[in-house]
């Protein structure tokens, strides 16, 4: 992630089950697959453009007994690694967290 980053107001919880499923990330198996998502050992989601490698947002998380909340987000807003416009950052990410914790 770039110095030039913008913080996404988001609040998620997510299961223990649904977590794991976040936590294996997603790799690209065909063209239109958009996304290259991976989650380091400091629980900090990084997703990824698939064919520009760019990352386009980071998620921190907590884990707690019950849960695991988000509690910090970012979005890329160097532009000239990313022209999402801001009112999208938030919606998209949430889409995508929704799919990772679904897959």
């Amino acid at each position: 992630m770039p110095a030039q980053r913008a913080e996404i107001e988001l609040t998620a919880r997510f299961t223990p089950e649904e977590f794991a499923r976040i936590e294996r990330g997603h790799v690209p198996e065909q063209m239109e697959d958009k996304w290259f998502v991976w989650m380091g050992d400091d629980l900090v989601l990084h997703a990824h453009r698939s064919w520009s490698g760019t990352c386009v947002f980071e998620v921190q998380f907590a884990r707690g007994d019950e849960t695991c909340d988000v509690v910090g987000a970012w979005a890329n807003a160097d532009p000239e690694q990313s022209t999402i416009p801001a009112e999208l950052h938030r919606p998209m990410l949430e889409g995508l967290l929704e799919a990772l914790a679904a897959a």
